[in-house]
Protein backbone atom coordinates (compact mmCIF):
# COMPACT_ATOMS: atom_id res chain seq x y z
CA UNK A 1 0.00 0.00 0.00
CA UNK A 2 2.85 2.40 0.83
CA UNK A 3 4.42 1.74 -2.57
CA UNK A 4 1.11 2.52 -4.29
CA UNK A 5 0.77 5.82 -2.41
CA UNK A 6 4.38 6.74 -3.23
CA UNK A 7 3.85 6.04 -6.92
CA UNK A 8 0.65 8.11 -6.93
CA UNK A 9 2.40 10.98 -5.15
CA UNK A 10 5.31 10.97 -7.61
CA UNK A 11 2.90 10.78 -10.56
CA UNK A 12 0.91 13.77 -9.29
CA UNK A 13 4.09 15.82 -8.80
CA UNK A 14 5.22 15.06 -12.36
CA UNK A 15 1.84 16.07 -13.77
CA UNK A 16 1.80 19.42 -11.97
CA UNK A 17 5.42 20.46 -12.48
CA UNK A 18 5.97 23.07 -15.20
CA UNK A 19 4.37 21.10 -18.04
CA UNK A 20 1.21 23.15 -18.15
CA UNK A 21 0.59 24.98 -21.41
CA UNK A 22 0.67 28.75 -21.34
CA UNK A 23 -2.64 30.62 -21.60
CA UNK A 24 -3.41 32.16 -24.96
CA UNK A 25 -4.12 35.58 -23.46
CA UNK A 26 -2.24 38.27 -25.31
CA UNK A 27 -0.14 40.53 -23.13
CA UNK A 28 2.93 40.82 -25.34
CA UNK A 29 6.37 40.81 -23.72
CA UNK A 30 9.14 42.49 -25.73
CA UNK A 31 12.70 41.34 -25.07
CA UNK A 32 16.13 42.29 -26.39
CA UNK A 33 18.95 39.82 -26.76
CA UNK A 34 22.04 41.88 -26.08
CA UNK A 35 24.55 39.20 -27.17
CA UNK A 36 22.90 38.39 -30.49
CA UNK A 37 21.61 41.94 -30.98
CA UNK A 38 17.98 41.27 -31.91
CA UNK A 39 14.46 41.69 -30.59
CA UNK A 40 11.86 39.01 -29.96
CA UNK A 41 8.30 39.24 -28.71
CA UNK A 42 6.40 36.66 -26.67
CA UNK A 43 2.63 36.24 -26.46
CA UNK A 44 2.67 36.74 -22.67
CA UNK A 45 4.90 36.40 -19.60
CA UNK A 46 4.36 32.61 -19.48
CA UNK A 47 5.77 32.16 -23.00
CA UNK A 48 8.69 34.40 -22.07
CA UNK A 49 9.41 32.39 -18.92
CA UNK A 50 9.27 29.10 -20.85
CA UNK A 51 12.06 30.29 -23.18
CA UNK A 52 15.16 28.22 -22.47
CA UNK A 53 17.58 30.88 -23.71
CA UNK A 54 18.24 33.26 -20.83
CA UNK A 55 19.96 36.16 -22.62
CA UNK A 56 16.81 38.25 -23.02
CA UNK A 57 16.09 41.51 -21.20
CA UNK A 58 12.50 42.77 -21.13
CA UNK A 59 12.13 46.20 -22.74
CA UNK A 60 9.55 48.37 -24.50
CA UNK A 61 8.09 47.69 -27.92
CA UNK A 62 9.64 50.88 -29.31
CA UNK A 63 13.16 50.05 -28.14
CA UNK A 64 12.85 46.44 -29.22
CA UNK A 65 11.51 46.97 -32.73
CA UNK A 66 14.65 48.90 -33.67
CA UNK A 67 16.45 45.53 -33.42
CA UNK A 68 14.05 43.32 -35.42
CA UNK A 69 15.76 40.63 -37.49
CA UNK A 70 16.38 41.67 -41.07
CA UNK A 71 18.69 38.97 -42.46
CA UNK A 72 17.16 35.51 -42.59
CA UNK A 73 18.62 32.66 -44.62
CA UNK A 74 16.15 30.73 -46.80
CA UNK A 75 18.01 27.41 -46.64
CA UNK A 76 16.12 25.84 -43.71
CA UNK A 77 12.71 24.19 -43.77
CA UNK A 78 9.37 25.98 -43.55
CA UNK A 79 7.40 26.23 -40.35
CA UNK A 80 3.70 26.62 -39.50
CA UNK A 81 2.57 28.98 -36.76
CA UNK A 82 -0.79 30.13 -35.39
CA UNK A 83 -2.01 33.51 -34.21
CA UNK A 84 -5.63 34.24 -33.22
CA UNK A 85 -6.81 31.04 -34.86
CA UNK A 86 -5.07 31.72 -38.18
CA UNK A 87 -2.35 29.31 -39.26
CA UNK A 88 0.35 30.61 -41.56
CA UNK A 89 3.41 29.05 -43.19
CA UNK A 90 6.72 30.90 -42.85
CA UNK A 91 9.88 30.18 -44.85
CA UNK A 92 11.54 29.24 -41.56
CA UNK A 93 11.53 30.23 -37.90
CA UNK A 94 13.75 33.27 -38.52
CA UNK A 95 11.14 34.72 -40.90
CA UNK A 96 8.39 34.03 -38.33
CA UNK A 97 10.33 35.83 -35.60
CA UNK A 98 11.09 38.77 -37.93
CA UNK A 99 7.39 39.04 -38.87
CA UNK A 100 6.33 38.92 -35.22
CA UNK A 101 8.81 41.63 -34.33
CA UNK A 102 7.79 44.00 -37.13
CA UNK A 103 4.03 43.55 -36.68
CA UNK A 104 3.65 42.83 -32.96
CA UNK A 105 1.73 39.65 -33.81
CA UNK A 106 2.72 36.56 -31.85
CA UNK A 107 2.63 33.58 -34.18
CA UNK A 108 3.67 30.46 -32.25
Amino acid sequence: MKAYISVCLIFSIVLTSGNAACPETEDVVWALDIRRNYCENFRNKCYFEEETYTGFNITTKEKCQIKCRTNCIRLTSSTKATYRGVTRVFTNDCFRLAHNCRTGETYV
